[in-house]
């Protein structure tokens, strides 16, 4: 499929929907500008009682609206039609985990994690035949990482919070990691940290040795939900000790 400026292709497992099958005819359709139908974003208190926690989105149905054309047979062509029916159905991987990318025409990508739903059909036209081909988004669509993020006030790319983030703890003293923007996040790691460094990761709540893969966990501590979180636009990181390197996926709706 040929992309139009400020559009998106939807891909599967690296395969363009629209070329899933020989039968596959464009346009295919579905509301890649900002999928939003993912229920409320309520928060909730914090295990301190006084801070608030943003809780996970909801999993979401992502339509994509197929058409199918087989080759003119006069008597076939319904037969014809629910085999490739069938073809698109298998070539959509159910009861497998897929990724799916959203493919801007200018390069940009993001990805998110779902499975195969369903396929409604629509009563055929002769050899054409309209479905409605489902798929559930487990996650919301997260960009290519951005690393080299440290103390300081960056700007964060995405449209909404993100938690998927891995912090490399420098050797040096225990220390304290802050986001200063008044989302009360931040984490502690309450010892030394040893020569080859430490990786965080955020989403996991684990902490482990860059240099041996050391489970070193129980150094972690924090008091909300989750370690840490980046809103997006401008952040102010900050360490009490020691320096610190962040690497981050952007989340989009």
């Amino acid at each position: 499929m040929t992309a139009v400026p400020g559009e998106a292709t939807l891909l599967l497992d690296s395969v363009d929907i629209a070329d899933l099958t020989e039968c596959v005819e464009g346009p295919v359709t579905w509301p890649y500008g900002g999928f939003t139908a993912r229920g409320a974003f309520p928060q909730f208190p914090g295990v301190d009682g006084a801070q608030y926690v943003n809780q996970p989105y909801d999993t979401a149905v992502l339509p994509v609206q197929v058409t199918l054309k087989t080759p003119a047979c006069s008597g076939y062509s319904g037969l014809a039609l629910r085999d490739a029916l069938e073809d698109l159905r298998l070539a959509c991987k159910p009861d497998q985990p897929l990724t799916l990318r959203r493919l801007w025409s200018d390069g940009r990508y993001e990805d998110a994690a779902g499975k195969f739903l369903n396929i409604t059909p629509a009563r055929p036209i002769k050899n054409v035949m309209s479905c409605l081909v489902e798929f559930t988004l487990l996650e919301l669509w997260y960009g290519p990482p951005v690393t080299g993020i440290s103390a300081g006030t960056p700007t964060i790319l995405g449209t909404t919070r993100t938690r998927r983030i891995t912090v490399t703890l420098d050797p040096g003293p225990a220390r304290t990691i802050a986001n200063g923007s008044g989302n009360g996040y931040y984490f502690q790691y309450l010892t030394t940290v040893s020569a080859g460094g430490v990786l965080v990761d955020v989403e996991a709540r684990t902490a482990t040795l860059i240099s041996g893969g050391t489970d070193v966990s129980g150094f972690l501590r924090w008091p909300k939900g989750d370690l840490l979180q980046l809103d997006p636009g401008p952040q102010i990181l900050a360490a009490d000790a020691g320096t610190f390197s962040l690497t981050y996926r952007p989340a989009y709706l």
